[in-house]
Parts: structure tokens; sequence; C-alpha cells
């Protein structure tokens, strides 16, 4: 059987095994490039994805202790300019790569060519 690739340290003690680092599974006909690539939009998207959980669960702490402060109502402006950031990093990783990444790139370039077969 094949070990896994792993990227780090490997500690095997009488105690027990551990590593440290991060283990690097990968599909077999996808080329280190594609990985990358593939990689960094899925990080971005997990990154958005645990940003905009984040800024939910505390606009809704800010607004309970506001509520219960019998403040000036001050979060809203907290939550609309964490928001606005929020917006530009949702373009950025989700919207962005659909409109102008690598892909739509190929796509348009095979349409081009499948155009001009057609003639």
């Amino acid at each position: 059987m094949e070990e896994e690739p792993f990227e780090g340290i490997a500690f095997d003690s009488p105690l027990g095994a551990f590593r440290i680092g991060r283990d690097r599974w990968r599909f077999a006909d996808v080329d280190d490039e594609t990985y990358r690539l593939v990689r960094r939009r899925v990080r971005s998207r997990l990154r958005f994805l645990r940003h905009a959980a984040f800024f939910v669960f505390l606009n809704l702490a800010f607004f309970l202790i506001d509520l219960a402060t019998g403040g000036g109502f001050w979060v809203q402006w907290v939550a609309l300019f964490w928001g606005l950031f929020l917006a530009v990093q949702f373009f950025s990783a989700i919207v962005g790569p659909r409109l102008w990444g690598p892909d739509v790139e190929r796509r348009m370039i095979e349409a081009e060519l499948r155009r001009r077969e057609g003639r």
C-alpha cells in the first residue's frame, strides 16, 4: 500500500506517533499547477465563508450588547462598514473568478475556435 504524500515532521515514539505538517492528497490525473490553482480558489472561498459566519455571529453579539446597554444603536455602523469589506471579499473570492478567471479565458478561446470551425 502506497503511503500518502506528507509535508512536515513525523514523530514516532514508544508512546505513540504524531505528525506536524499537512497531508498532500491529490487526484492522480491532476498536475501540480492545476492542483495549486484549485487549492487557492477553495481556500479563498473557505476564508470568505469563515469571515461571513464570524460577521453574522459577532454582529449579533454586538446587537445584543447594544440592545442591553440601551445605546444609540451604533451597531448598524459596524455592520455597514464591515459588510462592505465582506462584499468586496465575496466579489473577489466567488464572483470575480467566474467573471474573468483563467477558466473563462479558456472557455472563450474554445468557443471562438468552435465558431471559426463552423464557418
